[in-house]
Formats: structure tokens, sequence, C-alpha cells
């Protein structure tokens, strides 16, 4: 049984690719991409449903996929698998064998933590503020308007919104490097020692994401937000480009 993530528009992802294709701890840069195999829409990677906490009593929990179709090049497929929540409502790519937590709230609102096994994946990261861990995080925003504008607020333009909430609560640190594929999707990279929109962030290894908006149009209550941010040794950031350019595609 297979998932099928809908594809964002082409230029879009070629622009990513060509930015997140450093995912180290310098400026990403085209001419550092480690991957020289061509990103597909066909490699199958094994799906892992981790445990997850709802907002909700006694939620309907779908019949999942065992494996997820993604852009993932084919010569990384064994390093890698798919992981969600129980409810299916976020994907994320990350290092295959580790461990993982979901949580879903009564907004819909929804976000999946993987990391290294052994190590924790409670509290789930926050940006701005220094986490330590290794770890490859997901989350989106549903029905909590605000939830998206404090989401998306430090780096991309959220015209609707703006008017009625606070000025934005958090601003990009200056070391933090910013990169936009589209109008509705932003590259960033947190250095190592850098807690900025990364989360996790502030710790050993840089911290490469992706945000992703969806404005309200036409529906103001159909706007959503995405986030994932992939914090790996420098030695495994071609696995952090493949995360990241799959999120794109699937998300934007």
């Amino acid at each position: 049984m297979y998932a099928r993530g809908w594809p964002g528009p082409a230029a879009a992802l070629v622009a990513a690719m060509i930015i997140l294709g450093g995912c180290s701890g310098g400026s990403p840069d085209a001419r550092t991409s480690p991957s020289t195999v061509a990103a597909t829409q066909s490699t199958a990677l094994g799906v892992v449903v981790c445990p997850t906490t709802f907002g909700i009593t006694s939620p309907s929990l779908p019949r999942l996929p065992t494996q997820l179709r993604t852009s993932v090049p084919a010569a990384l497929a064994g390093r890698l698998s798919a992981y969600t929540d129980q409810a299916g409502t976020v994907f994320t790519v990350a290092p295959q064998g580790w461990q993982c937590a979901g949580a879903v709230a009564a907004d819909g609102s929804s976000s999946v933590m993987v990391v290294p096994p052994g190590a924790s994946t409670q509290p789930f990261p926050r940006g701005f503020t220094v986490d330590g861990r290794e770890g490859v995080a997901t989350s989106g925003t549903s029905a909590c308007r605000g939830c998206t504008y404090d989401l998306v607020c430090p780096l991309l333009a959220d015209a609707a919104d703006a008017p009625l909430y606070p000025p934005c609560s958090h601003v990009p640190p200056p070391a933090e490097s910013v990169t936009h594929p589209s109008a509705t999707a932003v590259g960033f990279q947190d250095p190592p020692g850098v807690a900025g929109d990364g989360a996790p962030s502030g710790g050993a290894y840089p911290a490469n994401g992706v945000i992703v908006f969806h404005p309200p149009t036409p529906n103001p209550d159909a706007e959503t937000g995405f986030i994932e941010t992939c914090t790996l040794p420098e030695a495994d950031h071609a696995l952090c480009t493949a995360a990241l350019n799959d999120f794109l595609r699937r998300y934007e």
C-alpha cells in the first residue's frame, strides 16, 4: 500500500534543490551539493508510525500506508524511512532505525519528532530556543490561525493576519542564512550554536529547514503553515538535503 505526496511547482523544487543542496555549517551553496543522483518521485520508503498523543479522546484513526512515494534519491533510500503520526497528518523523511513521537492537537495541528535511538523525543522542539538534540522535526498548523502567523511571520509575509496580531515575537538571528525558493516558501540555516527558526537549533549541529505558508485565500480559516528542521552532523548533510527537498515537494 502506497501513499503519494502532491508535487509542488517544479520551479520551486528545482530552486530548493540548489538552495538546500549544501545543508552544512556554512552558507548553502549549489557547488557543495553532496547528491549526485537526481531526485525522483518514485523512491518508496518504509513508513514508521510514531506513538502519538492526541488533544481529543478516542480519535478516529485511518489505515496508514506501509510505504510512501518520495523524491529521495535512490542511492539514499537504504538510509532513510518515512515517519508519521498515528493519524497520518504529517510525514517526514529521517534516518532509518530512529525513534519518534507524534502529537495531534484538538485543532488539528500536528508534529512529528524523530531522534537517534536512546535520545528523548520530549519535549517537542521550539524555534528560537536552544535545543542541542540531533533530529528531524516536522509540524503543521491547522485551525489555529494565530499559530500559523507565529510560525511564518519571522521569515514570510502574512498580510492578511498581520493587522490582527501583535508584531512578530521573534526576529531571526543575524547568523541565520535565508533563501526564498518561492513567495510562499523559505529555506533557512542556523549554524551550530545559533538558536533561530530551526527547531531544534542552537546545539552542536547546523539546523537546516524549510517553512511553507498557504495564505488565507479565499477562505481565511483555511490557511496553514508547515515547518521541517533537519539537525544532523556534517557527515549526514546529504540526508538533510533529501529530507528537506521531499518536504518542500510534498507541502509546497
